[in-house]
Protein backbone atom coordinates (compact mmCIF):
# COMPACT_ATOMS: atom_id res chain seq x y z
CA UNK A 1 0.00 0.00 0.00
CA UNK A 2 2.66 2.39 0.81
CA UNK A 3 4.41 1.43 -2.21
CA UNK A 4 2.21 2.15 -4.77
CA UNK A 5 0.55 5.23 -3.01
CA UNK A 6 -2.93 3.32 -2.04
CA UNK A 7 -3.32 4.75 1.49
CA UNK A 8 -3.03 8.75 0.48
CA UNK A 9 -6.02 10.76 1.45
CA UNK A 10 -6.41 12.02 -1.86
CA UNK A 11 -7.10 8.27 -3.34
CA UNK A 12 -9.56 7.66 -0.49
CA UNK A 13 -11.43 11.32 -1.08
CA UNK A 14 -11.32 10.03 -4.75
CA UNK A 15 -13.08 6.82 -4.11
CA UNK A 16 -15.79 8.49 -1.69
CA UNK A 17 -16.53 10.95 -4.68
CA UNK A 18 -16.79 8.39 -6.98
CA UNK A 19 -19.16 6.29 -5.19
CA UNK A 20 -20.82 9.53 -4.60
CA UNK A 21 -21.57 9.70 -8.56
CA UNK A 22 -21.89 5.70 -9.31
CA UNK A 23 -24.85 6.02 -6.27
CA UNK A 24 -26.91 8.95 -8.81
CA UNK A 25 -29.24 7.83 -11.59
CA UNK A 26 -27.48 8.59 -14.75
CA UNK A 27 -29.19 10.91 -17.22
CA UNK A 28 -31.49 9.16 -19.72
CA UNK A 29 -29.55 10.36 -22.69
CA UNK A 30 -26.58 8.78 -21.56
CA UNK A 31 -28.10 5.58 -20.80
CA UNK A 32 -28.37 2.47 -23.88
CA UNK A 33 -31.63 1.22 -25.02
CA UNK A 34 -31.30 -1.41 -22.41
CA UNK A 35 -31.29 0.69 -19.62
CA UNK A 36 -33.78 2.98 -20.93
CA UNK A 37 -36.43 -0.69 -21.57
CA UNK A 38 -35.81 -1.47 -17.81
CA UNK A 39 -36.77 2.16 -16.95
CA UNK A 40 -39.41 2.24 -18.42
CA UNK A 41 -41.05 -1.48 -17.76
CA UNK A 42 -40.16 -1.11 -13.77
CA UNK A 43 -41.67 2.59 -14.13
CA UNK A 44 -44.63 0.71 -15.44
CA UNK A 45 -44.81 -1.91 -12.73
CA UNK A 46 -44.47 0.38 -9.93
CA UNK A 47 -46.88 2.54 -11.47
CA UNK A 48 -49.19 -0.60 -11.79
CA UNK A 49 -49.27 -1.28 -8.12
CA UNK A 50 -49.87 2.27 -7.19
CA UNK A 51 -52.60 2.66 -9.23
CA UNK A 52 -54.41 -0.85 -8.02
CA UNK A 53 -53.71 0.20 -4.46
CA UNK A 54 -55.12 3.88 -4.43
CA UNK A 55 -58.07 2.81 -6.91
CA UNK A 56 -59.10 -0.02 -3.81
CA UNK A 57 -58.86 3.02 -1.50
CA UNK A 58 -61.13 5.05 -4.05
CA UNK A 59 -63.62 2.40 -5.91
CA UNK A 60 -63.37 -0.16 -3.37
CA UNK A 61 -64.43 -3.83 -4.22
CA UNK A 62 -64.30 -2.49 -8.32
CA UNK A 63 -60.96 -3.33 -9.17
CA UNK A 64 -59.10 -0.47 -11.44
CA UNK A 65 -57.79 -2.12 -14.64
CA UNK A 66 -54.99 0.04 -16.10
CA UNK A 67 -54.85 -0.43 -19.62
CA UNK A 68 -52.25 1.95 -21.25
CA UNK A 69 -50.25 5.07 -20.08
CA UNK A 70 -48.37 7.35 -22.07
CA UNK A 71 -45.75 9.84 -20.50
CA UNK A 72 -42.79 11.67 -21.20
CA UNK A 73 -39.34 12.51 -20.24
CA UNK A 74 -37.10 14.47 -21.42
CA UNK A 75 -38.50 15.07 -24.93
CA UNK A 76 -38.69 11.26 -25.38
CA UNK A 77 -41.78 9.47 -25.40
CA UNK A 78 -42.62 6.27 -23.36
CA UNK A 79 -45.66 4.40 -23.81
CA UNK A 80 -46.64 1.07 -21.58
CA UNK A 81 -49.46 -1.10 -22.85
CA UNK A 82 -50.37 -3.61 -20.14
CA UNK A 83 -53.31 -5.30 -22.27
CA UNK A 84 -52.75 -9.11 -22.52
CA UNK A 85 -53.18 -9.99 -26.30
CA UNK A 86 -53.46 -13.71 -27.21
CA UNK A 87 -51.54 -14.76 -30.85
CA UNK A 88 -54.34 -14.90 -32.86
CA UNK A 89 -55.33 -11.71 -31.94
CA UNK A 90 -52.24 -10.27 -32.87
CA UNK A 91 -52.09 -12.55 -36.00
CA UNK A 92 -55.22 -10.85 -36.90
CA UNK A 93 -54.66 -7.43 -36.03
CA UNK A 94 -50.92 -8.09 -38.53
CA UNK A 95 -52.93 -9.72 -41.37
CA UNK A 96 -55.04 -6.73 -41.11
CA UNK A 97 -52.16 -4.42 -41.63
CA UNK A 98 -50.57 -6.49 -44.18
CA UNK A 99 -53.34 -6.18 -46.26
CA UNK A 100 -54.08 -2.33 -45.78
CA UNK A 101 -50.63 -1.37 -46.60
CA UNK A 102 -50.58 -3.36 -49.71
CA UNK A 103 -53.67 -2.35 -51.21
CA UNK A 104 -53.01 1.24 -50.49
CA UNK A 105 -49.32 0.83 -51.84
CA UNK A 106 -47.48 1.83 -48.73
CA UNK A 107 -43.34 1.52 -48.83
CA UNK A 108 -41.95 0.42 -46.46
CA UNK A 109 -39.98 3.35 -45.29
CA UNK A 110 -43.54 5.63 -45.19
CA UNK A 111 -45.12 2.65 -42.55
CA UNK A 112 -41.48 2.88 -40.66
CA UNK A 113 -42.18 6.66 -40.24
CA UNK A 114 -45.52 6.66 -39.21
CA UNK A 115 -44.80 3.72 -36.70
CA UNK A 116 -42.01 6.09 -35.44
CA UNK A 117 -44.60 8.63 -34.54
CA UNK A 118 -47.31 6.83 -33.26
CA UNK A 119 -46.35 4.06 -30.73
CA UNK A 120 -49.99 1.95 -31.36
CA UNK A 121 -48.92 1.05 -34.52
CA UNK A 122 -46.99 -2.61 -35.06
CA UNK A 123 -43.14 -2.09 -35.57
CA UNK A 124 -42.11 -2.41 -39.20
CA UNK A 125 -40.26 -5.77 -38.90
CA UNK A 126 -43.35 -7.55 -37.10
CA UNK A 127 -45.21 -6.53 -40.70
CA UNK A 128 -42.39 -7.87 -42.78
CA UNK A 129 -42.87 -11.12 -40.68
CA UNK A 130 -46.46 -11.72 -41.33
CA UNK A 131 -45.87 -10.63 -44.96
CA UNK A 132 -43.42 -13.05 -45.37
CA UNK A 133 -45.52 -15.73 -43.54
CA UNK A 134 -48.40 -15.12 -46.03
CA UNK A 135 -45.89 -15.13 -49.03
CA UNK A 136 -44.91 -18.69 -47.75
CA UNK A 137 -48.72 -20.04 -47.31
CA UNK A 138 -49.56 -18.65 -50.30
CA UNK A 139 -46.86 -20.14 -52.55
CA UNK A 140 -47.25 -23.43 -51.79
CA UNK A 141 -51.04 -23.18 -52.15
CA UNK A 142 -50.94 -21.45 -55.88
CA UNK A 143 -47.03 -22.68 -56.46
CA UNK A 144 -45.31 -19.73 -58.54
CA UNK A 145 -43.72 -21.34 -61.59
CA UNK A 146 -40.97 -20.18 -64.04
CA UNK A 147 -41.47 -19.73 -67.70
CA UNK A 148 -38.93 -19.70 -70.27
CA UNK A 149 -39.61 -16.35 -72.31
CA UNK A 150 -36.96 -17.44 -75.20
CA UNK A 151 -38.57 -20.48 -75.70
CA UNK A 152 -41.81 -19.68 -75.75
CA UNK A 153 -44.35 -20.16 -79.08
CA UNK A 154 -47.39 -18.36 -79.79
CA UNK A 155 -49.70 -20.81 -77.93
CA UNK A 156 -47.52 -22.41 -75.27
CA UNK A 157 -44.60 -21.65 -72.25
CA UNK A 158 -42.62 -24.18 -71.06
CA UNK A 159 -42.54 -24.70 -67.74
CA UNK A 160 -39.06 -24.94 -65.81
CA UNK A 161 -39.33 -24.96 -61.98
CA UNK A 162 -40.96 -23.96 -58.86
CA UNK A 163 -40.24 -21.21 -56.69
CA UNK A 164 -41.25 -19.92 -53.42
CA UNK A 165 -38.94 -16.93 -53.16
CA UNK A 166 -39.40 -13.33 -54.61
CA UNK A 167 -35.66 -12.79 -55.07
CA UNK A 168 -35.18 -15.71 -57.11
CA UNK A 169 -38.33 -14.63 -59.14
CA UNK A 170 -36.52 -11.60 -59.89
CA UNK A 171 -33.23 -13.09 -60.89
CA UNK A 172 -35.27 -15.46 -63.07
CA UNK A 173 -36.98 -12.23 -64.74
CA UNK A 174 -33.41 -10.53 -65.30
CA UNK A 175 -32.19 -13.90 -67.09
CA UNK A 176 -35.17 -14.30 -69.26
CA UNK A 177 -37.54 -15.66 -67.48
CA UNK A 178 -40.90 -14.65 -66.12
CA UNK A 179 -43.16 -16.05 -62.98
CA UNK A 180 -46.84 -16.95 -63.55
CA UNK A 181 -49.59 -19.34 -61.65
CA UNK A 182 -52.02 -22.01 -62.83
CA UNK A 183 -55.05 -20.76 -63.02
CA UNK A 184 -56.55 -23.97 -61.72
CA UNK A 185 -54.72 -23.53 -58.61
CA UNK A 186 -56.19 -20.26 -58.60
CA UNK A 187 -59.72 -21.35 -58.67
CA UNK A 188 -59.59 -24.62 -56.29
CA UNK A 189 -58.68 -21.62 -53.71
CA UNK A 190 -60.60 -19.23 -54.31
CA UNK A 191 -64.20 -20.84 -54.96
CA UNK A 192 -64.96 -22.61 -51.89
CA UNK A 193 -64.28 -19.47 -50.10
CA UNK A 194 -66.14 -17.36 -52.87
CA UNK A 195 -68.88 -20.14 -52.17
CA UNK A 196 -68.78 -19.70 -48.66
CA UNK A 197 -69.44 -16.25 -48.97
CA UNK A 198 -72.59 -16.72 -51.08
CA UNK A 199 -71.06 -15.25 -54.29
CA UNK A 200 -71.24 -18.02 -56.43
CA UNK A 201 -74.20 -20.15 -56.62
CA UNK A 202 -73.48 -24.12 -56.81
CA UNK A 203 -76.19 -24.65 -58.74
CA UNK A 204 -74.83 -22.36 -61.55
CA UNK A 205 -71.71 -24.34 -62.76
CA UNK A 206 -70.55 -22.16 -65.29
CA UNK A 207 -67.69 -18.99 -64.19
CA UNK A 208 -67.11 -16.15 -66.73
CA UNK A 209 -63.30 -15.33 -66.31
CA UNK A 210 -62.00 -11.63 -67.42
CA UNK A 211 -58.13 -11.66 -67.85
CA UNK A 212 -56.91 -8.18 -68.02
CA UNK A 213 -53.58 -5.97 -67.44
CA UNK A 214 -52.77 -2.79 -66.25
CA UNK A 215 -54.06 -1.18 -68.91
CA UNK A 216 -50.95 -1.71 -71.41
CA UNK A 217 -52.10 -3.18 -74.85
CA UNK A 218 -50.79 -7.31 -74.77
CA UNK A 219 -50.93 -10.35 -77.01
Amino acid sequence: MHLFGIHLKILIQAREKEKENFSQIKSLELCGKSTVYKRQRKFGNQLKEQVQIKGAEIYGENQVILKQISYNVKCMDFQVDYRQKDNIEKEEKLISLVRAIDQNHIPREGYRALATIEYNLEREWAISEMRYKITREMNQKIAINLIDLSIQNKFNFIEVSDVFDSEMIQKAIENGKAGCRSIKDILTYIVPILVLNGVLDTNNPIIHLRISGDGRNVG
